[in-house]
């Protein structure tokens, strides 16, 4: 099982990643498309127009799905951003209140994982698209969103039976293993 888990945390943050690469792409072409019409109309051409239609709402959609397929693997290697009292505390009070913790973030995830899949549900039953020149079909994007959350609902079921299971989540012992320099920047 924890080699599927990796394994699926590790092909989100793959997609994740080629979001983020795809965003990147179509920035570039639109600037070359814009340097280059200047070019072309300082030497007295005409503009060419090469330009990206709807860049704002296909790069919104695919950095929502690369924030939300990111969750799970960097919760799992300690890159979130957190506040790490429960483990300065240490001990059977410290593990305890990381629980607690994780519970409660437990309970946000799946909150916002239902009310995602609820909207996604929604946009696809209503039709609903974006409102730039390519109508993107809104619960598209939003289903990605969806199971970015439902991922990272994953997760921390994850950490908490690790967290249960060997004394402590694994995001902390990736911590550990790093040193506290790193954990205290």
């Amino acid at each position: 099982m924890r080699a599927v888990l990796d394994r699926l945390y590790g092909f989100a943050l793959f997609l994740s990643c080629a979001a983020m690469a795809v965003i990147a792409l179509l920035v570039l072409v639109q600037v070359a498309g814009r340097v280059i019409d200047r070019a072309v109309m300082w030497t007295g051409g005409a503009r060419i127009g090469i330009a990206v239609p709807s860049l704002a709402e296909i790069a919104g959609a695919l950095f929502v799905a690369s924030a939300a397929l990111a969750l799970p693997a960097t919760l799992r290697e300690a890159r979130h951003v957190r506040v790490t009292f429960a483990s300065r505390l240490g001990g059977t009070a410290g593990r305890g209140l990381m629980l607690v913790m994780l519970l409660l973030a437990l309970g946000f995830s799946l909150f916002a994982s239902w009310h995602t899949i609820q909207l996604a549900l929604d946009s696809w039953q209503y039709g609903s698209v974006s409102y730039g020149r390519i109508k993107i079909p809104l619960f598209l994007p939003q289903s990605v969103m969806a199971a970015g959350f439902s991922l990272l609902s994953v997760a921390i079921i994850d950490e908490i039976v690790s967290a249960i299971r060997e004394g402590a989540p694994s995001f902390r012992r990736v911590e550990e293993s790093r040193g506290a320099d790193e954990i205290h920047e």
